[in-house]
């Protein structure tokens, strides 16, 4: 059975911690100690589940990365 990557949840689209690990090029225990740091918007959908993070978030943690570059 495939792992899910990504998931809508009331019109919002969320990334597993995995694949915004990847689309970040971290990994996965660094992405969750930047969470809360970074104001990285997260989710649990159930109780003991899995993490979701926020597609939303994740861009503008991109576009926050990029903008300090050009700086």
């Amino acid at each position: 059975m495939a792992v899910k990557t990504q998931l809508m949840h009331e019109g919002k689209l969320y990334y597993s911690v995995a694949a915004t690990a990847r689309l970040l090029g971290t990994t996965t225990p660094k992405l969750r100690q930047l969470m809360i740091p970074e104001g990285l918007e997260w989710a649990n959908f159930r109780v003991n589940g899995p993490i979701w993070i926020s597609a939303e978030s994740v861009a503008s943690y991109l576009r926050r990365k990029q903008n300090q570059g050009k700086a």
